[in-house]
């Protein structure tokens, strides 16, 4: 895989060029453009912060600024990816309601990534906001993304950059961890190992939507900036270590019911407080000191990217690795992610279908066509015999590629249901891959907030637009192609697994309230006894039986062999826990990611994974 990413969010702001008279003057003109062009370029990256002004007519009442949050803090990482959320803020100083546009351009700064486009409606003396969820750049020159705002009294460009970071960098070791403003002010240098880049995060700005969390995998905050994020914010948080993020808490006093009383959730019965697949850690110090040890521990030694970081990118390092080049003959997928792939196998050449029709073809436009339908005498008749020809062959092309691929797609998916009963959602991490035939449209709808990142080579001018974060416009699915997607969400839900103790010789019973009904369903108790049910139905309270640990680690064995890389780390983080169900299910519509409607899913399976709740008897 990859390193991580540094981010940075630049503004590209253009300076009005004085007239230059005389002839000489107009002779000198292109240099002098470029010549501020480069200045402003230079001022823009040189006096970045936390909030950049775009340039706007001074005339016009209005003023745009841009604010980065995770972008200021390098380097980001997680799984190698992650959105960013930049917050475009519109002041309506003018005596008219109007309208902006932001969307990516496609010229310098473009690249083969997830952008984001918007429109803001801003009254008359009103504010107006919009976030823009900024994939990180894999590509393109410089590894930035370029963005066009215009609308009255606007017309400029920023950019918000995504290259990589090294590991490594002037001797010391990347922090792999976002820290706040209260973190890195502790006591005790515990980041002299390390080497800091951009400015720490500040809490009291943080998104208020998980997908802006989602460019990290560690973060460090203290106590009072916990109790300080307001309500969205400490959800955003938490949604987003059910996805496998791990957030550490500075606190002093630990005891267990005021940890409660400060909303962290309930601690397992190995005493880790975890939350889908990931965990809110309790960081111990004394208020005002920060033991390097304590850093390293939250770290669990994972300072370097390479044991930090698991792959995500499915494509197997024996293939290239992280890469978007051709795939390899016989697929390249990594091990997991490949049996997708495997159930469809390479696209083969009609090559025999191809060789016949231009044959037949031939045959017809050219003898056929001058001896026969405009022989001697009746030349004239190839005015329109031989473009006849050709839109009858056009037409016999296009009829037998409808017969061949038929219309839409058909694919595989696999998804992963984390149940956080405790705070009623439930975190989707899916991996799918599809083959299409003929398409007749490619946009869909955004039917939640989530996040979805292509996987797999892809043409390095493909754009992958969600536009106002309803539609997802451009290349995500193509006629006659192949396309693999990791999708990530977190929704509100009721689903949970609900454990009813027996009553004297009565065994135990389980009932669902999964959307699905679940083919296979193992429970281990707060005792570390197995128990499993089969065929059980939404609503349906069910009897457990007896099991084993073999039994489990059989089940569980085919669930890890069958997942793609990012999807294999949150499998292992819920892994063998007391106080956990588990299930699959051969269905899963009702709880997958929606994606392209006219794909059909003939090879889906969900699994889920989470603390089951408590009941009394019934």
């Amino acid at each position: 895989m990859g390193p991580p990413h540094s981010a940075t969010l630049r503004i590209l702001t253009p300076i009005p060029v004085p007239p230059v008279a005389g002839t000489a003057g107009r002779r000198w003109l292109p240099t002098v453009r470029f010549v501020v062009c480069m200045l402003a370029c230079g001022c823009s990256v040189a006096a970045r912060g936390d909030v950049e002004k775009l340039y706007t007519d001074p005339a016009s009442g209005i003023q745009v600024e841009v604010e980065g949050w995770a972008g200021h803090v390098s380097p980001v990482t997680g799984r190698d990816v992650g959105l960013m959320p930049v917050t475009v803020t519109i002041t309506n100083g003018s005596p008219a309601d109007h309208v902006w546009t932001v969307a990516p351009t496609t010229g310098y700064g473009s690249s083969a990534d997830v952008t984001p486009s918007g429109r803001i409606a801003v009254s008359a003396g009103a504010t107006g906001r919009m976030t823009l969820f900024v994939g990180s750049s894999s590509g393109g020159w410089g590894g930035r993304q370029t963005f066009q705002m215009t609308g009255h009294g606007v017309s400029t460009t920023f950019q918000v950059d995504c290259s990589r970071a090294s590991h490594r960098h002037g001797g010391g070791t990347l922090l792999q961890c976002g820290i706040s403003k209260e973190v890195q002010a502790a006591q005790g240098n515990p980041f002299a190992k390390y080497t800091l880049t951009g400015g720490p995060l500040d809490m009291s700005r943080a998104p208020e939507d998980w997908r802006g969390w989602s460019a990290f995998r560690n973060v460090l905050l203290t106590e009072s900036e916990w109790r300080g994020l307001a309500g969205g914010r400490r959800k955003a948080l938490l949604d987003w270590a059910a996805t496998g993020g791990r957030a550490g808490v500075l606190v002093a006093d630990r005891a267990a019911d005021r940890l409660g009383r400060l909303g962290f959730p309930t601690a397992g019965p190995d005493g880790r407080r975890r939350i889908g697949a990931g965990e809110i850690v309790v960081v111990p110090w004394d208020g005002s000191k920060l033991a390097a040890g304590d850093v390293a521990a939250f770290l669990d030694g994972r300072t370097t990217f390479e044991d930090a970081l698991g792959d995500y990118h499915p494509l197997s390092k024996a293939s290239g690795g992280r890469h978007y080049g051709s795939v390899p003959t016989g697929g390249g997928w990594e091990p997991g992610f490949g049996r997708l792939w495997d159930r469809f196998g390479l696209r083969a050449l009609p090559v025999g279908s191809i060789l016949a029709f231009l044959a037949i073809f031939g045959l017809v436009a050219g003898p056929l066509n001058v001896m026969v339908l405009a022989g001697k005498g009746r030349r004239s008749r190839m005015f329109w015999t031989t473009p006849a020809i050709s839109l009858a062959a056009t037409a016999c092309l296009l009829a037998l590629m409808f017969l061949r691929d038929g219309v839409g797609g058909a694919g595989g998916r696999r998804v992963l249901g984390l149940l956080a009963p405790e705070h009623n959602t439930l975190a989707i991490i899916q991996e799918q891959f599809s083959r299409t035939g003929v398409l007749l449209g490619s946009s869909f709808p955004i039917a939640e907030p989530a996040w979805l990142e292509p996987l797999g080579p892809r043409d390095d001018q493909a754009e992958f637009i969600e536009a106002d974060g309803r539609t997802r416009q451009g290349d995500w699915f193509r006629s006659r192609s192949d396309q693999a997607f990791l999708a990530t969400a977190v929704r509100p839900s009721r689903a949970r697994i609900e454990f009813v103790p027996g009553a004297d010789a009565t065994p135990p019973a389980v009932i669902s309230s999964i959307e699905v009904p679940l083919e296979r369903l193992f429970v281990i108790d707060e005792e570390g006894r197995y128990w499993m049910a089969a065929d059980v139905g939404t609503g349906e309270k069910k009897p457990l039986v007896a099991s084993d640990a073999d039994a489990y680690a059989k089940w569980f064995a085919a669930l890890e062999a069958d997942a793609g890389p990012v999807r294999r780390q949150a499998v292992a983080a819920v892994k063998n826990l007391r106080g956990h169900a588990y299930a699959s299910s051969p269905q899963a519509g009702k709880v997958a990611v929606a994606t392209l409607g006219s794909i059909r899913w003939i090879d889906e399976r969900a699994d889920f994974a989470g603390p089951y709740t408590r009941s009394g008897p019934r």
